[in-house]
């Protein structure tokens, strides 16, 4: 009950919903970078939201399916193939043993996942199975490589790999990410508060799980003023010495000592996620009500696509 890796790929990791608890202790809750793919397909497959899955990166890895699965792959487009054929997102597929899945292009996004229904066998640490990549606990306390064996929970029983009836097409997000002024924003100059909501900025080639870094026209302080290392979060953005911008990710410090001029809404974070080095994005201000409400509309989507899964697979 089992798939193994045949070839590493660059940056595959074992991620579920996160370390909650002990941020305090200086730990941070990594997770996935893309919260929504993530909990997406495990509501494809029945499981609970905050099941473990794979969390892909392309290159990707090639995988080899030692017993039957089910499964399903959300967020970025790495073109999945299994004998050729290509598999769809956001669609369920079972797969028979000696069945092996290869991610052929990049065709869009940054993260891909793979959720195998009832989930895979993962050792937790503090509670959780994502991987920290830095302590190198939780998962395999590590990138997966060639050789590594994922088991799952349960057997299935496949006689051949087929594409389930039904799917759920999503909306591709825009390059608009919706955001609320950080503790910080008021140190900014005036031009350098309307610049932010202006001007468009590009995700560096230098970024990755902890941070991305927005390269655009320097921003700047009205005042020069020191900050007390205080706490930060999964998409707070932060003001850097030279006027540029990084913006803090799942496996981000858990403290930091820069302005924090404004706050990437929770909703908006699995858009921010998926941006590739080079990428523009722009910033736009909304309320903390609206912030809230499409939390709550992605979160009622899932809980849908949840109940209806497990309702077709009962009859199924």
């Amino acid at each position: 009950m089992s798939l193994e890796i045949i070839k590493k790929g660059i940056l595959d990791t074992l991620q579920d919903g996160g370390r909650f608890g002990y941020q305090h202790l200086g730990i941070t809750t990594n997770g996935p970078m893309d919260q929504f793919s993530s909990q997406l397909a495990n509501a494809l497959v029945g499981n609970e939201l905050s099941e473990g899955v794979m969390e892909i990166c392309f290159p990707a890895a090639h995988l080899r399916f030692l017993s039957a699965a089910i499964v399903a792959i959300t967020g970025a487009d790495f073109e999945a193939t299994i004998h050729g054929q290509r598999i769809p997102l956001n669609t369920p597929v079972a797969v028979s043993s000696g069945t092996e899945l290869r991610f052929k292009k990049n065709r869009c996004g940054r993260f891909g996942y793979l959720a195998v229904r009832n989930g895979f066998q993962i050792e937790k640490w503090l509670g959780s199975a994502s991987t920290n990549l830095k302590a190198k606990v939780g998962g395999l306390g590590r990138a997966l490589v060639k050789g590594d064996r994922l088991d799952f929970k349960q057997e299935f029983v496949v006689d051949e790999t087929s594409i389930f009836p039904w799917s759920f097409p999503l909306q591709k997000n825009g390059s608009t990410i919706h955001c609320l002024d950080g503790s910080e924003f008021d140190w900014l100059t005036k031009s350098s508060q309307q610049q932010f909501y202006k001007q468009s900025f590009a995700i560096s080639s230098t970024s990755d799980r902890m941070a991305y870094r927005l390269e655009g026209a320097a921003l700047k302080q009205a005042t020069k003023k020191e900050l007390l290392s205080t706490v930060a979060h999964f998409g707070t953005i932060q003001l850097l010495p030279n006027g540029q911008l990084v913006c803090l990710m799942a496996d981000h410090q858990t403290t930091g000592g820069y302005p924090r001029i404004a706050q990437v809404i929770a909703a908006d974070l699995p858009t921010l996620a998926q941006q590739r080095p080079n990428d523009a994005i722009s910033f736009q201000l909304v309320s903390l009500e609206d912030a809230e409400d499409l939390l709550l509309a992605q979160h009622t989507l899932l809980k849908q696509i949840q109940y209806s899964c497990r309702f077709k697979f009962r009859e199924t």
